[in-house]
């Protein structure tokens, strides 16, 4: 379980660390799916954190941290595309 949670950390800190790669010569759709996507990440290490203090305290994860991480996410979502960056 340990090894997957480390596999899984370290997957998302390289997803997080090409969205800051997002140069200024970025086109306006590219910054909308670099947006996107570190909100996704965001969701991801905050969901991680959710599993990790679980299992260092023992217990089994909460619904109310999992519903708080997936509340941030779609109000970082909304906040994208409420900038027009719909990238669909």
């Amino acid at each position: 379980m340990r090894r997957m949670l480390v596999g899984v950390v370290g997957v998302t800190l390289s997803l997080l660390t090409g969205v800051r790669a997002v140069n200024a010569a970025a086109t306006r759709a590219e910054k909308c799916a670099a947006a996107e996507l570190k909100a996704a990440g965001k969701k991801a290490d905050a969901k991680l954190r959710c599993h990790e203090t679980a299992l260092t305290q023992g217990k089994s994860v909460t619904s109310a941290c999992l519903a708080g991480a997936d509340a941030r996410f779609a109000v970082a979502f909304a906040k994208v595309e409420a900038r027009a960056c719909s990238t669909r």
